[in-house]
């Protein structure tokens, strides 16, 4: 069921019209590859993102749900996924579909190996050969438990080297093993006709023979190979700065690829990046939105098209239920006339922050929530706390958390009213008009409930990530996911736009229509892409005031 629901979301979050935000990972890449036509390359991180070599133009980002990357390959214009649950898929990026998926029970790491119609993967308790279209070939699961770190088909895809408890190395045609060799690797690659390996503590070795300690990747180009130490490369003798992350080289091996930067692997002289910058919302109430924009939170009237502050990131975050004041760390922002007024906040997770910025909730580290004027109200275990907010009038708290937790707290009282059913789950963000409670939750969703049952009455699905706010907008529905969009919704459930912050102030919003509105500068972080390739955004006449003409 969780596989389906990943593939049913991967479709609904790549059906609307394929605009593409300049958008990076966020974090070390993972996994690389470049395409054997070299105009191509894929990074893994959360997300799998395919770039333009070119220009470093950010093409199409295609969101494998549920777990790392940490295996990438080309296969002609097919592109192979590995990841850390043991799920391997095989993408078709220019139409934004997977056309197989294999899923190693067990999870655990996963990488992939490709030569000719062959795909190798393995990951926990089993390691295997199929055809690119999912037909099997074979399948190895030892007796006793192993875990499968990387795999390597040779050159000429007939013997299979795989890193588990041991190196094994297996004759494909037949499943012979055709050596054991008892050594812990996290790393194998064919160089020629020898195996190279990378154990855990970064020692490399061609055969039998050590070639570097302290490394941290490896790439190879046929007899060439390039090493990660610390914050430097070396290949062919030369050595240059690095990023983070991996190691790769293009299909002529005139380039290497080092985390997000590339590098002429000759001379060394840095090439381009391939990154974009991280520019998300965080919090929402009502049409105003808080944006994590580079050093500062931002704060933004989407429907007034006006920015309301700009102030310090801190760890806390939060809105008043109407939106006119907003919490950020020991401090609170009246936003209507600029003022704001320091507080003493604790604890270090879910906070809340009640109506007239006059009351907080936090969590405390033990099974109490605790209020800034001393009161403490019931909660649960305290690491299952992960949500909190005021109801709008003041005289409630809700609370959600781990196992589909959703709590209805009296603060008058202290007594929990009603609570929802506990089922698999998590909740970590909730607001509530009138008779209906809306709440956020880890995987992609958010789901309407009626307030006084908790009986779910929809689901809002569409989110890359976690949907970390979530708001009523009159009679209309407000998510904001981990991915970095705000999504309005209408009262049944309809996706009636989709909203990117850009720097510095800038957005575009997109209905699925293709109807668009955007801030002047968003041609620079903003295309629209026809398989892979990039199409300006003013070749579309946007519809100004766009969200004010929602239906």
């Amino acid at each position: 069921m969780r596989l389906l629901a990943g593939l049913l979301l991967a479709s609904l979050a790549l059906a609307e019209p394929r605009l593409v935000i300049q958008r990076g990972h966020g974090g070390a890449v993972q996994a690389a590859a470049f395409h054997e036509g070299g105009k191509w390359l894929a990074t893994g991180a959360t997300s799998v993102k395919i770039w333009d070599v070119a220009t470093g133009w950010l093409l199409a980002t295609l969101p494998p749900p549920y777990g790392r990357v940490l295996g990438l390959s080309w296969a002609g214009d097919r592109l192979v996924v590995a990841q850390v649950n043991g799920i391997v898929r095989v993408w078709d990026p220019a139409a934004a579909r997977v056309l197989h998926t294999t899923d190693h029970d067990g999870g655990g790491y996963c990488d992939v190996s490709v030569v000719g119609d062959l795909l190798a993967s393995g990951a926990d308790m089993a390691c295997g050969v199929t055809k690119l279209d999912g037909t099997p070939v074979r399948l190895w699961k030892p007796k006793t438990r192993d875990r499968f770190w990387s795999v390597a088909l040779s050159p000429d895809g007939k013997r299979l080297a795989a890193a588990g408890e041991k190196i094994y190395i297996w004759r494909v045609a037949d499943g012979t093993l055709l050596e054991s060799i008892d050594e812990r690797v996290r790393l194998v690659r064919w160089v020629g006709g020898k195996l190279l390996t990378r154990n855990k503590d970064g020692v490399v070795r061609l055969g039998r023979e050590p070639l570097a300690d302290g490394v941290s990747a490896v790439a190879v180009h046929g007899t060439r190979i390039a090493f990660t130490r610390h914050d430097r490369v070396t290949v062919d003798g030369k050595t240059f700065a690095a990023d983070a992350g991996a190691l790769a080289f293009s299909a002529d091996g005139g380039m290497l690829l080092s985390g997000r930067l590339l590098y002429d692997a000759a001379t060394g002289k840095n090439l381009r990046a391939f990154d974009g910058p991280r520019v998300a919302p965080l919090r929402v109430a009502g049409s105003r939105l808080a944006v994590h924009d580079g050093n500062t939170f931002r704060v933004w009237d989407f429907l007034a098209d006006r920015e309301l502050a700009e102030v310090p990131i801190a760890r806390q975050l939060a809105f008043s239920p109407d939106g006119a004041h907003l919490l950020v760390g020991g401090t609170i922002h009246d936003l209507a006339n600029g003022t704001k007024r320091a507080v003493e906040v604790g604890g270090q997770g879910a906070v809340a922050l009640g109506p007239g910025g006059k009351l907080i909730a936090w969590r405390r580290s033990d099974v109490k929530v605790v209020l800034s004027d001393g009161r403490e109200l019931p909660g649960k275990r305290y690491n299952d706390i992960l949500g909190l907010a005021f109801t709008p009038d003041g005289k409630r708290l809700l609370q959600g958390g781990k196992g589909d937790y959703v709590a209805v707290v009296d603060i008058d009282s202290g007594k929990i009213l009603r609570k929802g059913k506990e089922s698999a789950g998590w909740v970590v963000s909730l607001a509530q008009r009138g008779n209906k409670l809306l709440c956020g939750g880890p995987y992609a969703t958010a789901t309407l409930r009626d307030a006084a049952t908790m009986e779910p009455l929809l689901k809002l699905e569409g989110h890359f990530g976690s949907v970390r706010g979530v708001s009523f907008l009159g009679e209309r529905l407000v998510t904001v996911g981990g991915e970095g969009t705000a999504r309005i919704w209408s009262a049944d459930g309809r996706r009636l736009a989709t909203i990117h912050c850009l720097p510095n102030g800038g957005w575009i919003a997109i209905a699925p229509d293709g109807r668009y509105d955007a801030s002047a500068d968003a041609r620079r972080w903003a295309a629209w892409t026809d398989k892979l390739a990039v199409r300006p955004l003013a070749s579309v006449k946007p519809t100004r005031g766009l969200l004010r003409k929602l239906d």
